[in-house]
């Protein structure tokens, strides 16, 4: 029973795990649909391109920075502020490097999707990032 559970729950983790598969599985619902149905879900496009009276790309850009931490962090054994000391945890061992490079990295996620509309008819997508996905 307790294996059961186990994974059921592990299913039920997996998927809701957000993934290009399902962006596209997403996007593909908007195939031959009114663009206002792509606009109720994305809102205002980033840019259009008109390429004629009845045809334009709209495209949606999408981005998203992330702050990933350093495996160092600071604390004060002393309490007093601006003694702070830089610890690394992972080597076993007192870093006196300077703060500044102590710290994480910041990442930058992106997904640009565009549409190509015929007569305010969606009838083709792309998109390109490295954070295009849906749950």
């Amino acid at each position: 029973m307790k294996k059961l559970v186990v994974a059921a729950c592990g299913l039920f983790v997996l998927s809701g795990c957000a993934t290009e598969q399902k962006y596209n599985q997403e996007l593909n619902t908007f195939i031959d649909q009114p663009v206002n149905k792509v606009e109720a879900k994305f809102g205002k496009p980033s840019a259009a391109k008109i390429i004629d009276n009845n045809t334009k790309v709209i495209t949606y850009t999408k981005v998203d920075t992330s702050y990933v931490p350093s495996e160092y962090y600071i604390y004060s054994d002393t309490l007093v502020p601006g003694q702070e000391i830089v610890y690394s945890p992972f080597v076993g061992d007192y870093d006196f490097s300077p703060l500044a490079t102590s710290f994480g990295y910041t990442v930058e996620f992106t997904c640009q999707t565009s549409f190509l509309v015929e007569n305010e008819i969606v009838r083709a997508w792309r998109w390109k990032g490295n954070n295009c996905v849906a749950y």
